[in-house]
């Protein structure tokens, strides 16, 4: 990795990678304006890049006919679930073979339960894998560090929260406060893998957000939490203590998946 400092404001940067005699394609980005009054960007999530019919061609092509439509669009969101084995490295490679937008686009991204998954098996170990393909900023809480993570763009603070072990929460709840307190924007975005509202398959991972960190985004006044985690649309707008609110309400949208897997509504919101 390699840390790039005093960047100008809307400015478009190319690059090239140099390892030994090899030099990769040529790379671009373009960077916001931290005065900006106004922010294009795109949400994805659950991507689930395996192999053979598994592979991310269809959501990289979804993203790059949106971009043709909307000007300015230099940022990408991810909510997890981007592989489907974190522990599997071709699935690592089938995903940024795919992905051809990250050539010229920047990415934000946080690990899903899939992404804690070392193995074929069902069991949540850790985000060591996702933290090899990833750089993003080091400013999280220590034992979250570089999972965990928030930056601005523009005039919204990106909050990026890994919470699918449920250790850590009340660090990671001290450290968003201090976050909010000395970071002021116009809005607050909040990506989670799991959201606090359900209606699909996991509703006991919803609730757990809704019982842990709802308070906190009604506190603090958060504008949009946005998730993944059921492949099904779920949008909930104005919601403060389970009643909407046009004054102090979140609103909490669920993306469907961008791949393949996509899931039916189990159960009514409540």
């Amino acid at each position: 990795k390699v840390s790039i400092t005093d960047l100008k404001e809307n400015t478009q940067y190319f690059y090239r990678v140099y390892a030994g005699s090899s030099i990769s394609s040529t790379y671009k980005f373009k960077t916001h304006s931290a005065s900006a009054t106004k922010a294009n960007f795109l949400f994805g999530t659950d991507i689930h890049a395996a192999g053979g019919s598994y592979t991310p061609t269809r959501p990289n092509s979804m993203i790059n006919n949106i971009r043709t439509n909307v000007r300015n669009l230099n940022l990408l969101v991810l909510t997890g679930d981007q592989v489907d084995r974190g522990g599997y490295k071709e699935h690592w490679d089938s995903y940024y073979k795919g992905m051809t937008v990250y050539n010229d686009l920047m990415v934000a991204a946080i690990p899903g339960n899939h992404e804690y998954y070392h193995t074929s098996g069902g069991e949540y170990v850790s985000p060591e894998f996702f933290n090899q393909f990833h750089n993003n900023p080091q400013n999280g809480p220590a034992e979250k560090l570089n999972s965990t993570y928030y930056f601005k763009y523009g005039n919204i603070l990106f909050i990026m929260l890994d919470t699918i072990k449920k250790d850590y929460t009340t660090e990671q709840k001290t450290w968003f406060k201090t976050v909010v307190e000395n970071n002021p924007a116009q809005w607050i975005i909040v990506g989670t893998h799991s959201n606090a509202i359900t209606g699909g398959s996991y509703q006991s991972d919803s609730r757990w957000m809704m019982t842990n960190w709802a308070p906190l985004f009604e506190e603090y006044q958060v504008d949009l939490v946005i998730g993944g985690h059921e492949h099904v649309y779920i949008r909930k707008n104005n919601l403060y203590k389970n009643e909407v609110n046009e004054d102090l309400g979140v609103t909490y949208y669920v993306s469907p998946a961008a791949q393949h897997k996509l899931y039916s509504i189990q159960a009514e919101y409540k």
